[in-house]
């Protein structure tokens, strides 16, 4: 549904979406993905730090990027969100945020070998069938693949409610998935594949 996977940006530090904008988490999201497609290192220039008050989304998403595990301990203690609500100035920031880190997350649980912060994923996951509105974001389908894999090993029909919302929700701007968008659908999907790989030990690279 993301259609062919669109080119990697080669200065993913100042990668702009089609309406001109840049978020914080976007310089780190696209080094993961270059590194995850044994794309060319970066240079340093694209490690220049444009948001140096980013949130947890960010840090994980940079954890993953420099082959450090970062804030992941951090977010693994319990059973709720990774980030507090009300930590942000809108329920929509606060959503797109935290589903960001949750996204991240995953990924750092795959690469670590650590199943206990695949099950805290998927703990945050569970909270938010309950408590959140998967449309409180800003169509971003960040975390899609921990909601499909939660429905997939639970059978839990709002899991692949919620999954399907934040499908829909990324096409409705455009008429189709943003190019951001795009971006994310297909980690989600790499995501997918690798996850099923998790073991007490090994690394997924």
């Amino acid at each position: 549904m993301a259609g062919p996977c669109p080119a990697l940006p080669h200065d993913q530090g100042h990668f702009r979406d089609e309406l001109g904008h840049r978020r914080s988490v976007d310089g780190p999201f696209f080094r993961w993905r270059r590194r995850r497609a044994g794309a060319p290192a970066c240079t340093p220039a694209d490690h220049a730090d444009q948001f140096p008050d980013a949130g947890v989304d960010v840090a994980l998403w940079r954890a993953l990027a420099s082959d450090s595990d970062g804030r992941a301990p951090v977010v693994a203690s319990n059973d709720g969100p990774l980030i507090p609500p009300g930590s942000t100035r809108t329920v929509e920031v606060w959503t797109e945020t935290e589903l960001g880190a949750l996204h991240a997350l995953g990924w750092l649980a795959v690469r670590s070998a650590r199943p206990a912060w695949l099950e805290r994923a998927r703990a945050a996951a569970r909270w938010h069938l309950v408590h959140t509105q998967p449309d409180n974001a800003t169509n971003r389908p960040w975390a899609v693949g921990v909601f499909a894999h939660l429905h997939a090993s639970e059978k839990t029909a709002e899991a692949r409610l919620f999954a399907e919302t934040l499908l829909h929700n990324c096409q409705i701007t455009m008429g189709g998935a943003d190019l951001l968008s795009r971006h994310i659908l297909h980690d989600a999907a790499d995501w997918l594949d690798a996850v099923g790989s998790l073991a007490p030990t090994g690394r997924v690279r």
